[in-house]
């Protein structure tokens, strides 16, 4: 494991891309997801947030996750009313990082990521 490597959870996001700096809400309501959610605010509020290739499937798989993303800070939390249990969160892109390893379990998913800068993200 690399010396900067951090285990984050992690959001998939469906048609949105989130950059470094940019404050941005989104709604959250994957089992999976939340999971991820409520583990960052209990650890140290941070996620790492990927885009899907494909918005359209619903589960998490390995093959549907881009490798680079950006690790992100949780700024507020709302918890929405029943029945359907989704979460708003507020996040700010904190840095860009590249996934060394995913792990999927039942519940949730995370990943092993590296920060890194653009030119290494142009230049892999």
């Amino acid at each position: 494991m690399k010396e900067n490597t951090i285990r984050l959870p992690v959001v998939a996001l469906r048609d949105m891309v989130i950059y470094p700096s940019m404050v941005v809400p989104l709604f959250v309501g994957r089992e999976a997801s939340t999971n991820a959610v409520e583990l960052a605010m209990r650890e140290n509020k941070q996620l790492f947030v990927v885009a899907q290739k494909d918005g359209a499937i619903d589960g998490l798989e390995e093959d549907n996750l881009y490798r680079y993303g950006v690790i992100v800070n949780v700024l507020q939390l709302l918890k929405l009313p029943e029945p359907d249990k989704t979460l708003k969160i507020l996040v700010e892109g904190e840095m860009r990082a590249r996934v060394e390893k995913f792990s999927f379990t039942k519940n949730m998913v995370r990943a092993l990521v590296t920060p890194t800068t653009i030119i290494e993200h142009l230049n892999p």
